[in-house]
């Protein structure tokens, strides 16, 4: 199994999907961490009449700026490998953000979480086993 992702032409791809799907995580703890400290909103008026408190909110910024930097690094990755090779990675950010929220907020992790996990996981390697080359 091992030889069959080494053997990949994709494979040396996979590094810069990785840092794009952290990249992306980061964003979206960062946003959940600014968006928390403004408390809850109900409503898309009240996100509105909050939109000067969100722009200086520096959680949000940074989060909104990992999404920028993480959105860069992709378009880069999709000049490089087929998207039915890189694209089933993102779902790894599904992965990581279960398991930083838990860190991070204290979240529940239960047993379909951790179904759902192993489900993603071993797609990812399935799809990864794929040699595709782009074009």
């Amino acid at each position: 199994m091992l030889d069959l992702i080494k053997n990949n032409p994709n494979v040396e791809v996979i590094p810069m999907i990785l840092v794009t799907t952290f990249l992306a995580v980061g964003g979206q703890l960062s946003l959940k961490h600014g968006m928390s400290s403004l408390g809850e909103m109900d409503g898309f008026k009240l996100l509105i009449q909050s939109l000067p408190k969100v722009a200086k909110n520096i959680w949000i910024i940074t989060g909104l700026g990992l999404y920028v930097f993480s959105t860069l690094l992709w378009m880069m990755i999709l000049t490089k490998t087929p998207l039915s090779f890189c694209y089933p990675f993102i779902s790894l950010s599904y992965v990581f953000v279960i398991i930083a929220s838990r860190i991070v907020f204290k979240e529940r992790i239960d047993i379909f979480k951790v179904l759902a996990i192993v489900l993603i996981v071993g797609g990812v390697v399935m799809l990864s086993m794929s040699g595709s080359k782009l074009g």
